[in-house]
């Protein structure tokens, strides 16, 4: 059963992936990347696919890392007044 849904994802995956690319990419063949520990287990069923996905389990992670890396050093240039840090948080503004 679980080999059924892996290939219902691939099958999924490689549509969706297919309609973005004629949309946005007009053909072109973007870098995709697939996320978390078992997409592992998707990666092995689009071997045969015209791509060659990135498989990173903690780009997610990465990305919230960053994040608090950046709030840490606008707060320690004074970015944000006390007032907004003394309940914990402050909101990163762009």
């Amino acid at each position: 059963m679980r080999i059924g849904v892996v290939r219902g994802i691939d099958g999924a995956l490689k549509e969706l992936v297919d309609r973005i690319i004629e949309k946005d990419f007009h053909s072109e063949n973007p870098l995709v990347f697939i996320t978390g520990d078992d997409a592992a287990i998707v990666r092995k069923a689009l071997e045969n696919w015209r791509f060659e996905p990135v498989h990173e389990p903690n780009l997610v992670l990465y990305g919230a890392s960053a994040l608090m890396a950046q709030w840490m050093q606008e707060v320690a240039l004074g970015k944000y007044p006390e007032s907004e840090l003394a309940g914990g948080f402050a909101q990163l503004q762009e």
